[in-house]
């Protein structure tokens, strides 16, 4: 059997594939503007107590629901060689686990390769610029609980059960065709979530990087999964904080959303405030997935497109980066006590 040249399969999958790419810290922060992924809207109020003088009135503050880029996620060929500069500098500064991880990994085809079987190492880091309080032209956010530059999953140090499953190989999931899969099965089935490891039989490679991503991104947002990670998710409810402790009057703490304590000004001090943020696990129906390199995309989608989805987004060195946009809800800080709020 004669083996299809590049050119040709480049051909049938739509375009050829992009230059290879690597990138800095400054260009993920300039490429994860998206206001079409950040969804933000206003959807109930909060109420606040302040009193003065013996005078008390209720405040209202909005309460909005957002989306923010909290995850980076890399998916690429080459242990240790992930295609964000400064974290390849640092997180994969060692090569003593490099040397015997290497070995482990799967041989590289070329991206336009007809071959099936495919493997990706991912990291999922958190991202650079933290995001919080009001932005000119948006409106209030909420403070982002993703730690920057945080490394939530390395492949690497999950080796064992990347490479070969473990225990996952056995699960329900694993081996029910139809069951946690990306896209429709069986017409348009991009990969299955489980077993969630490294290897994907995807004949399209950026299709095969968006699988693996999807499969770290249903680990870190989970609790108690048995691997190598650090969750990024949180079993209920999650607390917000409001109050800058640091105000230097009482007008600037309740401003802030603090509560002022203290008989005078010489022993009052400005209080934090504490509500409920509500910060749910994903899956591969639910996610927002924004592209950031071998292009840069300002719209988000969820994985599971038509079949010519990888036109356009095929790398050449097989290296791959998406922002994973995380919702959103919270209270503006408002004068006084928070009492509570009410969505409309």
């Amino acid at each position: 059997m004669h083996k299809v040249p590049a050119a040709a399969c480049a051909v049938l999958l739509g375009a050829p594939a992009l230059m290879a790419e690597t990138f800095t810290t400054a260009e993920v922060v300039k490429r994860s503007v998206a206001p079409e992924c950040l969804d933000w809207k206003i959807v109930g109020i909060c109420l606040w107590l302040h009193c003065k003088r013996g005078r008390c009135r209720v405040n209202t503050t909005p309460r909005v629901h957002h989306y923010l880029p909290d995850l980076v996620f890399l998916s690429y060929d080459h242990t240790g060689q992930p295609p964000w500069l400064e974290w390849r500098a640092t997180a994969h500064a060692s090569t003593l686990t490099d040397s015997w991880l290497q070995g482990g990994s799967f041989p590289r085809q070329e991206s336009q390769d007809t071959h099936s079987l495919r493997f990706k190492e991912v990291d999922v880091v958190g991202h650079p610029i933290p995001v919080r309080g009001r932005i000119a032209g948006v409106g209030y956010l909420c403070r982002s609980q993703a730690k920057p530059l945080f490394p939530y999953f390395l492949s690497k140090a999950d080796a064992l059960q990347w490479r070969g499953g473990g225990k996952e190989s056995l699960r329900v999931e694993a081996f029910t065709p139809g069951m946690r899969e990306i896209g429709t099965w069986p017409l348009n089935s991009w990969g299955a979530i489980f077993p969630r490891i490294g290897l994907v039989v995807q004949p399209e490679d950026a299709k095969a990087a968006a699988v693996t991503v999807q499969r770290a991104a249903d680990i870190v947002t989970q609790l108690e999964q048995g691997r190598v990670y650090v969750p990024f998710a949180y079993d209920g409810h999650r607390e917000v904080v409001h109050g800058d402790i640091s105000a230097p009057d009482q007008s600037a703490c309740e401003t802030s959303g603090g509560q002022w304590q203290g008989r005078s000004w010489r022993e009052g001090r400005c209080h934090t405030q504490r509500q409920m943020a509500w910060l749910p696990p994903i899956s591969e129906r639910n996610a927002r997935w924004q592209m950031i390199s071998p292009t840069s995309q300002s719209s988000c989608e969820t994985f599971g497109a038509a079949s010519n989805w990888s036109s356009g987004k095929t790398s050449a060195d097989g290296n791959y980066a998406w922002n994973l946009w995380r919702p959103y809800e919270c209270c503006a800080p408002g004068k006084g006590k928070f009492l509570g709020y009410r969505n409309f």
